[in-house]
């Protein structure tokens, strides 16, 4: 029979001896650990000793160990950041960064030098044009205008009646503008010219004011650069501004229409603008000595006298001096001080939308960009975003009355009419008719087929004009006594009508017979009209 195990020395004691063979291993692996591990307690005790040296050395050991630049980038002997340092320092970044990304923005720490936080602010004002003068004519174009008077039939051809506004803008006296508001280093840009009118009543008064629409040639109009529509795109307005500052002469002085033919009674613009060259912003020069032989030129002397003459480029501001001082010894030759050059800007403006026989008055401004535009100095939010700064308006000119297309003239009379002689101006040339019979009572009705010659060529083509001055034969008096100045009583007739706004006007026979042969001669040498043989349209 087999031996049972568990009754056998082995069998009975074999977990104990497993567990006891353990616990050995577990002992030997332990003393290996220690015996044969390096001691550490040296290092340990290098390191105590040195973070000891460290916390007795005074500041001086220290800046030897460590410079004082860099504790500051490990931030060491620094004082902790509070809560309001933060605020602090947070109020003092700009509210927008530039949008480059190698950007890298970095905060201010420590006091702010005072250059770095001079408010900047835009100008008190900008300034008003001044010297305003109106030029006023008739031409004929091929451009797109907004009211054409008349367009020829077959051709691409209308006529227009313009009146163009010039003033003076005084650089000089707006950068003083711009130092006052410690802007002084951006130039000045124009960026708009703007011109509104007002049409005089029947009763004299004036009508409200109304703006003129940007008007001249669509060539020109279509390269200006355009502002962005959003007024916080700071690279595009900046892009804008430049763009503008390169067109600053087709700003100030936008070309008008290009006329084919021009009424030779109207005025031309260069003879109320003069002609001027691009736009100079105002420098500071030194004048010649005060004293000595080298004196007299340049900007005027304090001594008094009248201002010199204007450098290239620019015009003098005419300038009050001081009276002369009473002779004396003569004073040691020295160097006068610094005097602004001044410089005038001419500007000008269009409008071809008014109505001939009418009258207006005119008024103009300027817009200039914002010379602190995106500034992180500026304090006040909405001028720091605030592209244009707009001018005064200026003040009104002279009234304008824009010559009428037909001229009529009172020449004679038999039975119940009356004769007159019809000038109208169309195409550029001007059809005369020397004898209308009309009837008293009526309004003067008048058109004619006739043959016109084309403008900038030698054709020609027939259409209807009209003739028709808008006026309404009110009476006529016969065998009425007149005195012409330094001559004796004659006997004439007088006409009384009423124009298109309801004023009675009269004329007299005597002295509207010379102003026709007058007008007519001097008409006729333009362009002489023909006629066709058709039967005129006569209305009574």
């Amino acid at each position: 029979m087999a031996t049972d195990l568990r009754e056998s020395w082995w069998g009975r004691h074999f977990e104990k001896v497993v567990l006891a063979a353990a616990a050995l291993v577990l002992v030997v692996a332990a003393v290996l650990l220690v015996v044969l591990r390096p001691s550490r307690v040296g290092e340990r005790e290098v390191v105590r000793r040195l973070i000891d040296q460290i916390r007795q050395r005074d500041e001086d050991t220290i800046e030897e160990v460590l410079p004082k630049d860099e504790q500051e980038r490990l931030g060491l002997a620094r004082e902790p950041l509070t809560v309001q340092d933060f605020e602090d320092r947070l109020a003092q970044l700009p509210a927008d960064w530039p949008a480059e990304p190698d950007f890298i923005p970095r905060p201010v720490t420590g006091e702010i030098p005072p250059t770095m936080i001079t408010a900047r602010t835009p100008p008190k004002q900008i300034l008003a044009v001044e010297a305003l003068q109106t030029a006023v004519g008739r031409g004929v174009t091929s451009e797109t205008v907004s009211h054409p008077l008349e367009r020829m039939a077959d051709h691409n051809l209308m006529d227009v009646a313009w009146v163009s506004c010039t003033g003076k803008f005084n650089l000089t006296f707006q950068v003083k503008e711009y130092q006052a508001g410690n802007a002084k280093e951006q130039p000045i840009v124009i960026t708009r010219v703007e011109m509104s009118r007002r049409e005089q009543k029947g009763d004299g008064t004036w009508s409200d004011w109304e703006a003129v629409p940007a008007q001249g040639a669509k060539a020109v109009l279509d390269k200006l650069p355009r502002r962005p529509e959003n007024s916080r795109d700071g690279r595009g307005v900046f892009a804008w501004a430049r763009a503008m500052l390169a067109a600053q002469e087709s700003v100030c002085r936008l070309p008008m229409v290009e006329l084919v033919a021009n009424d030779p009674e109207g005025q031309t613009i260069s003879q109320v603008a003069g002609e001027v060259q691009g736009v100079r912003q105002p420098t500071w020069e030194k004048t010649q000595p005060t004293t000595g032989p080298e004196a007299g030129g340049g900007l005027p002397a304090p001594a008094g006298g009248a201002p010199a003459a204007p450098a290239a480029g620019g015009e003098w501001f005419e300038m009050e001096l001081p009276p002369a001082a009473p002779a004396g010894p003569a004073a040691p030759e020295t160097e006068a001080p610094l005097l602004p050059e001044f410089v005038l800007a001419t500007v000008w403006a269009h409008d071809l939308s008014m109505r001939p026989g009418r009258t207006y008055q005119y008024r103009m401004r300027v817009s200039v960009f914002n010379p602190v535009y995106g500034s992180t100095e500026c304090e006040d939010e909405e001028a720091r975003w605030t592209p244009e700064l707009t001018g005064e308006w200026s003040e009104p000119t002279e009234s304008v009355t824009i010559p009428r297309l037909v001229h009529f003239y009172f020449v004679g009379t038999f039975g119940d009419r009356v004769n007159l002689e019809l000038h109208r101006w169309i195409h550029g040339q001007w059809v005369i008719m020397r004898s209308v019979p009309c009837r008293v009572g009526a309004p003067v009705i008048f058109s004619r087929r006739m043959s016109l010659k084309v403008p900038g060529t030698t054709k020609e083509v027939t259409q209807p004009v009209d003739l028709s001055p808008g006026v309404l034969l009110v009476d006529l008096v016969r065998s009425f006594p007149y005195t012409p100045l330094g001559l004796r009583t004659i006997t004439t007739s007088v006409l009384v009508y009423a124009d298109a706004q309801g004023n009675l006007e009269q004329r007299i026979e005597w002295e509207e017979g010379k102003e026709a042969v007058r007008w007519r001669q001097q008409r006729e040498q333009v362009v002489p009209p023909t006629t066709t043989t058709a039967k005129p349209k006569r209305g009574d």
